[in-house]
């Protein structure tokens, strides 16, 4: 095993981010997919639901505003080996933005259900989101790349990470207000297992005789069911050993969350919609907290890292790649403390056209935009929507986003006794000013295998609607309608 697959293993996990709870918006104009309410809490699917653990709704996501396809190309093609080489690459370096995002999400579903009962339709569920994302600057790569010389100065800002995982109970609730209006409403209880949070201002590298000086400003946030031994020492000369588990605090944090949404049916054709996303925040009982040293430190560099040709060597080479990074970012001090974090916003705003000649096809548009300092990002999003038989939806769509362009596909198989939906987003690298996409590596993954329960709600109306014309009974009222050109589809009959 080559030493460059531990640097992309590096490369891929070297920033995160909290709380992102990306949804598969591909999806969000496909009638038939059942956990559209989790977009837009005031949707409601065509039949209640039950979901099967983890695979009733498991979606991926990865994104990048970096082009980290050929990063990873050039480095698996071509003999780089030493540490050196591999960051010094023209590759690496002419790939890389003033400030590079990386997001990374996976969200399983351990309990879903979905019904409709108190005049509206309901959701329960229970999942487990795992989220990683941050930001990091393009000098720390000269950092990591260059032998400390004396008057070479290298300074560093705004390098964030964000790692989380926490459990998420739902309730959510969605009801008609009349022909036209239907709103939603979604409360969360979070229970958090674990949070990691790194954020440094600034950072100074100044070389001084074969080593580097080193000041800067920055925290370390540590949250979990875990306890570690407060002490003035430095954070990396701690002994491991002495970090215990804690059995009484395995929820190490607890939060409260909402969702809320509105649609409108303008008329037959058009219908508008909006919502608001994660509105709440998280609480972490026990917080151990470092800052970096205010004093200056010393750092002799990267240039120890050893080199790994084999699966023998990679484990001194991850040891020494440790060892360099402790020395380099020195945090001081452990306290114990409480901390709260608002969750990132999301607001949904969305647009859809049904074909008056063929009602089975629809055109939406959505607008999605995250709030959150450092992580916020927006995109747009245009799909084609069809549903040409009972048991068969399928969408495509494309999306313009921070990271890039991409070309949504999904496709959801549901007959009478099963549903299976499978989509995904592809990234299209077409340069499209301002947001370049070209070569940038992102994507999306979605899997569900549910089993419906009632009965679909248009089979049920259409049933109705027959059996009022079929009634000789209503002979009088069907010449009223016919003569006022009322279309069956929009009688209301009374029980």
């Amino acid at each position: 095993m080559k030493f460059r697959i531990f640097i992309i293993s590096l490369f891929s996990l070297i920033v995160g981010e909290l709380f992102s709870q990306d949804y598969f918006r591909s999806a969000y104009y496909l009638q038939s997919y059942r956990y559209r309410h989790e977009m837009n809490p005031s949707f409601q699917p065509e039949r209640g639901y039950v979901g099967i653990p983890i695979l009733g709704c498991f979606s991926t996501n990865f994104s990048s505003n970096v082009a980290t396809r050929n990063i990873f190309s050039a480095l698996h093609e071509s003999s780089l080996s030493e540490w050196e080489d591999c960051i010094n690459s023209s590759t690496l370096k002419s790939m890389l933005k003033p400030q590079n995002k990386l997001d990374v999400n996976v969200d399983l579903s351990l309990f879903n259900i979905g019904f409709f009962a108190f005049e509206g339709f309901n959701s329960i569920s229970y999942s487990l989101k795992t989220d990683l994302r941050g930001n990091f600057p393009k000098e720390l790569i000269d950092v990591l790349s260059q032998s400390p010389t004396p008057g070479e100065n290298i300074n560093l800002e705004n390098l964030k990470m964000r790692s989380s995982s926490f459990m998420e109970v739902a309730l959510g609730h969605s009801h008609l207000i009349n022909e036209k209006v239907s709103v939603g409403a979604k409360v969360k209880l979070l229970l958090g297992l674990l949070n990691v949070n790194t954020k440094i201002d600034e950072m100074n590298f100044s070389g001084e005789g074969g080593h580097w000086k080193v000041q800067g400003q920055g925290v370390l946030d540590i949250s979990g069911f875990f306890d570690i031994p407060t002490s003035n020492r430095y954070l990396n000369e701690m002994d491991f050993g002495d970090v215990s588990i804690d059995y009484d605090h395995l929820i190490s944090g607890v939060g409260v969350a909402a969702d809320f949404g509105v649609n409108y049916d303008i008329n037959d054709n058009w219908q508008v919609n909006m919502a608001l996303l994660n509105l709440g925040f998280m609480k972490w009982n026990k917080t151990y907290s470092s800052r970096l040293d205010v004093e200056a430190w010393t750092f002799e560099g990267f240039d120890n890292v050893k080199n790994a040709s084999s699966d023998e060597e990679l484990e001194d080479a991850v040891s020494s790649l440790w060892n360099s990074a402790k020395e380099c970012f020195k945090f001081k001090g452990v306290n114990q403390t409480k901390t709260k974090e608002f969750l990132n916003l999301t607001l949904n705003l969305g647009v859809q056209y049904t074909l008056p000649i063929y009602d089975k096809l629809t055109f939406g548009f959505l607008s999605s935009s995250r709030f959150n300092a450092g992580y916020s990002w927006f995109e747009g999003r245009l799909s084609a929507n069809v549903a040409p038989a009972h048991w068969f939806d399928g969408s495509l769509s494309y999306g313009l986003s921070t990271f890039g362009s991409s070309l949504g596909m999904v496709a959801d198989f549901h007959p009478a006794d099963f549903s299976v939906m499978i989509g995904m987003n592809l990234p299209l690298h077409i340069h499209l000013y301002p947001f370049d996409s070209s070569q940038k590596l992102f994507g999306d993954f979605y899997f569900g295998f549910n089993f419906p329960i009632g009965e679909r709600k248009e089979k049920e109306k259409a049933i109705r609607v027959e059996s009022f014309y079929e009634s000789d009974s209503n002979a009088e009222k069907m010449q009223e309608m016919k003569e006022m050109e009322v279309e069956p589809q929009n009688i209301i009959v009374e029980e």
